[in-house]
């Protein structure tokens, strides 16, 4: 396998439901080598990983993308999928610990894995997509949402640093911010179940599922490998529009 080059590689975080899940099962149907991980995911392709705690499993991830990055593959594509909506209340109600949690999720575990898959694939010569699944909630703020938001942004700023830096190196990794769109996932529907007094735009939620607005996670997937397949711009956003 050193030898010659495999076909494609694709390593998603939070593959277990989802987007995550709907990304791992089309590009398993395309024949590509996947791997996830997550919590509660199953499988030969799945590695266990809570990344609120990642200190329990980071040597074991730098491990795995080590023995991936011998591998001659054609493509890799790593796409940072897991997030956590939850706490959905006003800043004064927020506890630290809800606030470390959120943010370790959200943020900082996403800006180590990353910088770890840079570490081990930084001399690989195949062709790489970093990209990070972001939200309008990164360029908008909803109250009741301030940790999700906060993080969200800081995600996506990474990210353009992470470009300028790789449009400068001598094997250059494309670097990512994808926006879904609206969904319909297991986050929506949290939403949706949310306290007005927590959320005071969640109305607009409940109408945008009763008007048949939320894409399903396998659309948005598919969209996604479009992305993918279109040679993105480093540094680019792409947002995935709304059904008409």
């Amino acid at each position: 396998m050193d030898q010659e080059k495999s076909s494609n590689l694709l390593i998603v975080t939070g593959g277990s439901r989802g987007l995550g899940k709907a990304l791992v099962d089309l590009c398993q149907v395309l024949d590509w080598s996947t791997l996830e991980f997550s919590r509660n995911g199953t499988g030969l392709h799945h590695i266990p990983v809570d990344l609120a705690n990642l200190d329990a499993s980071l040597a074991v991830l730098e491990a795995q993308f080590q023995t991936l990055a011998n591998t001659r593959w054609e493509r890799v594509i790593f796409v940072n999928n897991a997030g956590l909506l939850t706490p959905i209340a006003p800043v004064r109600a927020l506890s630290d610990a809800q606030i470390q949690q959120n943010l370790t999720v959200n943020l900082t575990s996403g800006i180590r894995l990353v910088s770890a898959f840079v570490r081990a694939f930084a001399a690989s010569d195949s062709q790489i997509v970093i990209a990070n699944v972001s939200s309008g909630a990164a360029q908008k703020a909803y109250g009741g949402w301030s940790l999700y938001c906060a993080a969200k942004a800081g995600m996506e700023n990474y990210m353009r640093a992470l470009a300028a830096e790789q449009s400068a190196a001598a094997r250059p990794m494309t670097c990512i911010n994808i926006d879904p769109g609206r969904m319909d996932t297991d986050m929506q529907e949290e939403i949706r179940r949310t306290d007005p007094a927590d959320f005071p735009e969640v109305g607009r939620f409940i109408e945008a599922k009763s008007a048949g607005q939320l894409r399903s996670a396998r659309a948005v997937a598919r969209a996604m490998m479009n992305i993918f397949d279109s040679a993105p711009e480093n540094g680019g956003r792409y947002r995935i529009g709304d059904p008409a």
